[in-house]
């Protein structure tokens, strides 16, 4: 099972919530710059990331693997 990393509008502010949690991990003032931190973080530990329109509605959905280090 993926873990997921959402991307939604909180009050005055774009926020950043891992799945299973209420407490929003990152705040933005902007949605591209939660979407910018989001998708580093899922695409680095291979989460899938959800993002959403101000209406509520979902805007878009990507699935990532995680990175490996190769030695």
């Amino acid at each position: 099972m993926s873990r997921m990393i959402v991307t939604v509008k909180r009050g005055k502010r774009w926020a950043n919530i891992l799945d299973g949690n209420y407490r929003s991990s990152s705040t933005h003032f902007t949605q591209e710059e939660a979407i910018d931190v989001a998708r580093q973080r899922a695409q680095q530990k291979g989460y899938e990331h959800v993002i959403y329109r101000k209406d509520g509605t979902i805007r878009e959905v990507n699935k990532y693997l995680p990175l490996t280090v190769q030695r």
